[in-house]
Parts: C-alpha cells; sequence; structure tokens
C-alpha cells in the first residue's frame, strides 16, 4: 500500500496525500517516475500545495521509502468527475542534472586544467564527483562514506554530466546508484551492487506469464583505441575481449579515436575500450511478463539492478539480464508489480552513444 507525503521546496513536510484514485510507480536503473490521480475535490490545502513550485513527494511501500522526487507535471480535468493528477521525477536525476566541474572548488574562470580526472575503484570514484559537485552549488545531497567497492577505473569530465561518464561503467560492472530523501528532508546517496538473484523466473512458479526472445551476436570483439598524438607519434592501446571471441570463435575488430582522453596513460584509453566492447556486446531482446508473487515479493526478494534468471522453458537457453526496472501500481482493480528485463539497446541509448561520439569528435576537432 502506497503513502504518499508532500514536501514543499525547502524539504519540509507538509501534508499526506491521503485518498487517490490511481497511483504507479515505475523505477528504473537511472531515471524514475511515477504518477497520480486523486479526486478533483479533495481538501484545498492538500490540492494547493500539489499546485505549488518545488512541491516534492516521499512515496513509501509498506512503509519502506520506494521513490522521492520532484513533481515536475501538473494536470487537470472536468467538470464531470473531476480529477487532478501530477507526476513525480524520482531524485535519482541529480546524476544527470550535475555537472562535474574541471576543478569543482574554483570559480568558473579559475577552471585551469582541461578535466577533472579520477582514478580508484568504481564506488569512491562515483561518490566524489558527486560529493564534490553538491558541495559546489550547495547541492542538500549526503554521500555515504566509501567502501572501496568495484574495480579500479579512471574517468575524465570537462563540464559532462555526472552520468554521461558513468553509465557504460556502472552497467558493465552492475552496480546502481540509489538517491532518497530521509524522514528529515535529506537527500542521502548510496552505491548499491546489483546481486545475482538465485530462483529463476517461470510458468511454474507463476512469476513468467508470456515471453518473446531474439539474439544478437556480439559487433565487435576487439578495439584498437588511438588516443592524442599525430602520425607514428600517436599513441594507441589494444583491448581485447578474449572470452567473446572464444565464445564465438571470431574476432571483430573496430578503432576508436579517443584523442580528447587528457594525459599519456594507458589506463583511460583501456577504459574507453571497454566502453566501446560494452556497447558492442552480445544482446538478447526479449519481451517478458514478469511477475511478482506472494512467495517472490518485489523488495526482499530482489531489486531493480539484480541479475534475474529466466526460464522460458522452450528451446532457448536460461535468459540472465539485470532487471531495468518495475512498476508497481495501486487503483481500483487492485495493487500489480510488474518486473521488467530490457538487455537490447534502445532508440534512446543509440541517440545519446552518437550525441558522446560527435561530442567527442567536436572536442577532438577544437583542440587542433
Amino acid at each position: 500500500m502506497f503513502q504518499v507525503e508532500l514536501w514543499d521546496k525547502t524539504r519540509t513536510r507538509k501534508n499526506s496525500l491521503g485518498a487517490f484514485t490511481s497511483g504507479s510507480v515505475t523505477i528504473g536503473r537511472w531515471a524514475g517516475e511515477s504518477v497520480f490521480t486523486i479526486p478533483g475535490n479533495t481538501a484545498p490545502p492538500r490540492l494547493s500545495l500539489l499546485h505549488e513550485r518545488g512541491t516534492r513527494v516521499r512515496i513509501l511501500d509498506e512503509g519502506e521509502p520506494i521513490m522521492t522526487g520532484l513533481i515536475i507535471k501538473r494536470s487537470g480535468n472536468g467538470p464531470v468527475n473531476p480529477t487532478t493528477g501530477f507526476t513525480v521525477s524520482s531524485d535519482v536525476r541529480v546524476l544527470h542534472d550535475l555537472l562535474a566541474w574541471p576543478i569543482p572548488t574554483a570559480s568558473l574562470t579559475a577552471q585551469t586544467v582541461e578535466y577533472r580526472t579520477l582514478t580508484g575503484p568504481l564506488e569512491t570514484v562515483i561518490k566524489t564527483v558527486m560529493a564534490e559537485n553538491a558541495t559546489r552549488l550547495s547541492y542538500p545531497l549526503t554521500v555515504a562514506p566509501t567502501l572501496g567497492r568495484g574495480p579500479t577505473v579512471t574517468v575524465q569530465w570537462r563540464f559532462h554530466s555526472i552520468f554521461e561518464r558513468l553509465k557504460a561503467l556502472l552497467e558493465q560492472h552492475n552496480a546502481m546508484i540509489d538517491v532518497l530523501m530521509d524522514e528529515t528532508g535529506v537527500l542521502r546517496a548510496e552505491y548499491r551492487p546489483g546481486v545475482t538473484v538465485k530462483k529463476p523466473f517461470d510458468i511454474l512458479s507463476g512469476t513468467l506469464s508470456s515471453w518473446e526472445w531474439e539474439d544478437q551476436p556480439p559487433t565487435v570483439t576487439r578495439v584498437v583505441v588511438g588516443g592524442q598524438g599525430e602520425g607514428a607519434a600517436r599513441k594507441f592501446v589494444q583491448v581485447i575481449d578474449t572470452a567473446r571471441e572464444t565464445l564465438w570463435g571470431t574476432k571483430i575488430e573496430h578503432f576508436v579515436d579517443a584523442r580528447d582522453v587528457e594525459g599519456t596513460a594507458d589506463q583511460p584509453l583501456i577504459d574507453r575500450g571497454w566502453e566501446y566492447l560494452a556497447e558492442g556486446k552480445e544482446k538478447t531482446a526479449v519481451n517478458l511478463g514478469l511477475v511478482s508473487t506472494r512467495e517472490r515479493p518485489y523488495g526482499s526478494d530482489y531489486r531493480v539492478g539484480d541479475i534475474v534468471t529466466v526460464h522460458t522453458g522452450d528451446s532457448h537457453a536460461a535468459i540472465q539480464a539485470p532487471l531495468s526496472g518495475v512498476t508497481i501500481t495501486q487503483d481500483q482493480n487492485g495493487r500489480r508489480v510488474e518486473p521488467g528485463i530490457d538487455t537490447i539497446e534502445t532508440t534512446d541509448s543509440r541517440r545519446w552513444r552518437n550525441v558522446n561520439a560527435m561530442d567527442r569528435a567536436l572536442r577532438t576537432l577544437m583542440r587542433r
């Protein structure tokens, strides 16, 4: 059962939403959104707060917070059976909303280095860049101390959104960043590695209602990454996914232009190579009807980002992939929890990959 709290823009709790006609909360790996509809005759104090700019919402499910965020859209209709609706954008949007400055402690006119370069465990790098730029903006975000989890990585930012340079690494190493507002109004960010769920989704257990699938082979198995320099003096590294080549019995070679990578160290170029290989991995296009049951409840048995296994029962081998999202709906038809897997590249992700590639190419031309 949803409990919906209303907070003002100063992050002060004001009221509870109370009764609503319908509510739907969608939690994704890198974004989230919820939509609620309430009767148009709702008590004036609550209705007026919904129309104030900057109003925030804290949504609990069975007493546990599952999403907090800003109301980004309002709507209404009438006069017959009037209703008011509102849409909430998850606080995980802070990953997209904050830029990482080259020198986060300096003014804009004192940015005397080209990139902010961080090297360390993935968790430490993420939390460092988030904390630095939250401090720069006096943004009310508390980042938990790092436990040093994840592989050692090197990441560079130059006024990129924090998420732009982290997406491939988070996907490759199956990690999540959870951002929720606590009961005192403070935003808290935490790193969460995905875990492998032991019990599969299948027809017999009632956790799988339908399936469609289509396998796609990898588009690349090894890359040559070109860094800075010209002609014979240009720096190159090679990155090979030997496991992929062994599994498929083939070699597919691509070139990656990484002139935008600062310095002469190998590791940033190697990371760029693995980022490219992650985009070209084998994919399975799936459309699965997953079902959350009383015996396999969402939240305690599995969460978004965890690796789940699906047995379709046909000739296809078991499908194993991170849970990409879940939608929890509560309306006149009752309560429904619908987990989902999305392992195929979407139009939006291709578009953003192309934008990032053009951005790197433009910076390369500007440097010449």
